[in-house]
């Protein structure tokens, strides 16, 4: 090896053939969490490896250094608060603490979501008028207003002609406003 190409290629392909294994233990110094980190940490560890002098890097390789130096990296950078992948990946993660809901932060901060608990007269009238309406008008209205689906698709699907859905829908949505009128 003359050049510092050929030095740079020899590195290269000595750090593919134990990648598999550099995978592994990229795997092990995370555990739990390799899943948010693993992706980003073997390739962040690589690179501090390649930042080193040429000189160091082959010393490590002829050494047989190079899974456990590589591995040890991970770990120092995964483990320690003051290196730079905690500063690029990790910092922002635990700093963030998990919003718990129905949680009394604080007399005026409670976590609730009332969104759907209120009684609502105009929605119970409608379920139930829904209810009880014949199976055909309960298909439309499920097919059409539920489900969201284009006229088309309920004509296609049910072989109903577009006009007859259109003409229905329409009577049945007068006939749920009648019957619910004293709920709004």
């Amino acid at each position: 090896m003359e050049t510092t190409t050929e030095k740079k290629q020899f590195i290269s392909n000595e750090i593919t053939k134990i990648y598999e294994q550099l995978d592994i233990n990229c795997r092990k110094v995370c555990g739990a969490a390799y899943d948010r980190y693993g992706v980003d940490l073997l390739p962040f560890s690589i690179e501090i490896f390649l930042d080193k002098p040429l000189e160091v890097q082959l010393k490590v390789i002829a050494d047989k250094k190079l899974e456990n130096y590589i591995t040890h990296v991970m770990n120092f950078q995964l483990k320690l608060g003051t290196t730079g992948f905690y500063h690029k990946y990790r910092k922002h993660h635990e700093k963030q603490r998990e919003y718990l809901m129905d949680y009394i932060y604080s007399p005026d901060h409670i976590a609730l979501n009332e969104a759907f608990e209120d009684e609502n007269p105009a929605l119970d009238c409608l379920k139930k008028a829904i209810e009880k309406l014949d199976p055909y008008s309960k298909m439309i209205v499920d097919e059409i207003i539920v489900k969201d689906n284009s006229f088309l698709d309920v004509s296609k699907k049910y072989k109903i002609t577009y006009t007859h859905l259109s003409r229905d829908l329409k009577k049945i949505k007068k006939e749920l406003k009648r019957l619910c009128q004293h709920s709004l």
